[in-house]
């Protein structure tokens, strides 16, 4: 099963320092012929982000950037009140250390992950809710 389909967006940070994510806005064009791309303006934006693209259909959500990216979209995915078994989060590791994606051994090099992504390679994880709470 492919993961990547026009029911597909990628939530990025246009503001993340580093060039992994520069590089991702730079290549925009090739991205959006993988999905949606959908940037953020602050803090909270891709957790509202997320939560709007899963209440508009679509069925995988791609956080490319760093921890704080990632936590935020699974909290917008953990905000939507759907079935997650029909979600996908997908993760770009575009921050300085991405942390999430390193304990679940992704791939730290773009292309390798883009790749996998677009394979639909994918694996159940369980995320305990009291992590993904607002503090």
């Amino acid at each position: 099963m492919r993961i990547l389909s026009s029911k597909t967006c990628i939530i990025t940070n246009p503001s993340a320092r580093g060039n992994r994510a520069r590089s991702l806005l730079e290549r925009r064009q090739e991205w959006c012929q993988m999905g949606v791309l959908m940037e953020t303006c602050g803090p909270g934006d891709a957790e509202k982000l997320a939560s709007e693209a899963i209440q508009n259909g679509f069925t995988t959500v791609i956080a490319a950037g760093g921890d704080g990216t990632v936590y935020e979209v699974l909290n917008g995915l953990l905000s939507s009140n759907i079935d997650y078994d029909e979600l996908r989060l997908g993760v770009l590791p575009l921050g300085t250390v991405n942390v999430f994606a390193k304990e679940l051994g992704l791939s730290m090099n773009i292309a390798r992950c883009k790749e996998v992504l677009y394979k639909g390679v994918s694996r159940n994880i369980d995320l305990p809710d009291r992590l993904f709470q607002k503090r």
